[in-house]
């Protein structure tokens, strides 16, 4: 388990998590999560889903959607 510090952020205050935390659930910097649940001394912390924008799917895009594919329709009537 990794101990973590309670920080002042201006007025609030903010944990840093760490880079193999992050990576076993795929959080990056900028994601969102939802405080899902307050237990005692545990607070549960939850990703939010996001749409991908279109700048991320570009960024993503390995070219073979961009191929011309050939399909046979069968006879026209």
């Amino acid at each position: 388990m990794e101990t973590v510090a309670i920080c002042k952020w201006g007025n609030s205050a903010g944990i840093r998590i760490g880079k193999s935390i992050l990576d076993s659930v795929s959080a990056k910097i900028g994601d969102i999560f939802d405080i899902s649940s307050v237990d005692g001394d545990k607070i549960v912390l939850k990703k939010v889903f996001r749409h991908k924008t279109l700048e991320e799917r570009i960024e993503e895009f390995d070219g073979k959607a961009g191929e011309v594919l050939d399909y046979d329709w069968g006879k026209s009537n």
